[in-house]
């Protein structure tokens, strides 16, 4: 099996940025939000789901769902990531300069395809500050360029189980080894995206989010798109 450390990193690409309705809303707004969304680097592709929801134009909970597929090692991923976000200042004629943080939870399984009793599982908290600036283009086009800065903190165990046959006096005999291994993770992450708004109604938003992720060893290009009620 690949190193522990070096599948986990991707845990961090693959979380991408999702944008905050908030950021869209006016003061004392409150709305509900859906999305899909998908991530892309050298080693392994992921897409998602989230819904979200705006309390009072100022704070979002959300809640993302997400697949991640290797290239080049059997395991697949599945992790379940709740986020809480603040809108600190929003940007406005007099403060262009719109500032938020929040921290988020993943809980996520590594399964191998081949050895159903291989497994990884990790649990990590996310820190993250952001800044952005909407720009209007008129007729309920707004663009929002944005970047955001994560620091991760985690653990992930590992259990290992291989076996072999061998002959005894009753015949063939299968033995098993199991072997758990944790290893305690730690990651910055540098994202930055733009983020398209289109309003379709007075209630309503089309949104679309390209974005690239970075870390000191890998770069992540993610897409997402969702809609504000």
């Amino acid at each position: 099996m690949k190193s522990l450390p070096n599948i986990i990193v991707l845990l961090f690409c693959l979380h991408g940025m999702t944008f905050a309705q908030s950021a869209f809303l006016e003061d004392n707004q409150s709305a509900t939000a859906v999305s899909a969304g998908s991530a892309l680097n050298k080693d392994a592709f992921s897409a998602g789901g989230t819904i979200a929801f705006s309390i009072k134009g100022r704070v979002d909970l959300r809640l993302t769902i997400g697949e991640t597929f290797y290239s080049g090692i059997n395991y697949s991923r599945t992790a379940f990531a709740p986020t809480f976000e603040f809108q600190i200042m929003k940007s406005t004629p007099d403060h262009p300069v719109a500032i938020a943080a929040g921290f988020s939870a993943e809980v996520a399984t590594y399964s191998d395809d081949y050895n159903s009793q291989n497994e990884i599982s990790t649990a990590d908290l996310s820190f993250f500050g952001n800044i952005y600036h909407n720009f209007s283009l008129g007729k309920g086009i707004v663009v929002q360029p944005a970047y955001e800065l994560h620091y991760t903190r985690g653990l992930a165990q590992a259990q290992d189980v291989s076996g072999n046959y061998r002959l005894s006096y009753s015949g063939v005999a299968y033995e098993s080894a199991s072997q758990t291994t944790e290893t305690d993770v730690e990651s910055w992450l540098h994202s930055i995206g733009l983020t398209f708004s289109f309003t379709t109604s007075p209630s309503t938003q089309l949104l679309v989010s390209p974005s690239v992720a970075m870390t000191s060893t890998i770069t992540t290009w993610g897409a997402e798109v969702g809609i504000i009620f």
